[in-house]
């Protein structure tokens, strides 16, 4: 399995080991459980409602869990805290612009996303009451390949400054880098369900 790793993220790969084990932790703990659910769940035939929330996507400023304030956001919420604080640690916009980009947030976006995910939880559907734009279904089946990548999901849902569906592919969970976690633990599950009284047993 280390070989099968090592072999999978080769060190000549990144800048640093920080920049490789960044790579590996991303991959097997976030991005690629994302794939596995919706995978399942459109092996089972069940609707399933992907959305990449990259509010400032082109400035890499959309924060950990940035998506929450406005997704719980009451209407006097104010959002520019949070855009401020993003603002001093990259700098994407200036001080004028952060202030407006508040209100789009606040006027906009948590309106928006809180219609989608409301109408999903009351009625399975979360176009059910009309949104910005249609948010489609789900795909894993031909929404994107190549020999490198594989398959990718596609019909993601596009949160920017306001709401789009965009057809483009989720490229963080490539079938070809996936598909490599699954088989690996599966191997691990394998392992550690067999009885091992008497050796020394496996940890991770």
């Amino acid at each position: 399995m280390r070989q099968d790793m090592k072999e999978r993220y080769p060190a000549t790969d990144y800048s640093d080991q920080i920049a490789r084990a960044a790579a590996v932790i991303t991959d097997s703990s976030f991005t690629c459980n994302t794939r596995f659910i919706i995978d399942s769940y459109i092996a089972n035939k069940a609707n399933v409602y992907a959305m990449d929330y990259a509010l400032c996507g082109d400035y890499n400023a959309s924060t950990h869990a940035s998506d929450l304030l406005p997704l719980f956001a009451h209407a006097k919420t104010d959002y520019y805290p949070l855009v401020k604080c993003v603002n001093s640690a990259t700098g994407f916009i200036g001080t004028i612009e952060a202030k407006a980009f508040a209100l789009i947030v606040q006027d906009i976006t948590a309106p928006g996303m809180q219609q989608y995910f409301t109408d999903h939880a009351i009625w399975g559907d979360p176009n059910h009451n009309g949104g910005m734009s249609t948010w489609q279904l789900a795909s894993n089946e031909n929404s994107f390949s190549n020999k490198a990548m594989g398959t990718c999901v596609g019909n993601l849902m596009k949160v920017e400054m306001s709401f789009r569906n965009n057809e483009g592919p989720d490229i963080e969970t490539p079938s070809k880098k996936c598909d490599f976690w699954s088989k690996l633990a599966k191997e691990i599950a394998d392992i550690s369900g067999h009885d091992v009284r008497g050796r020394a047993r496996w940890c991770f």
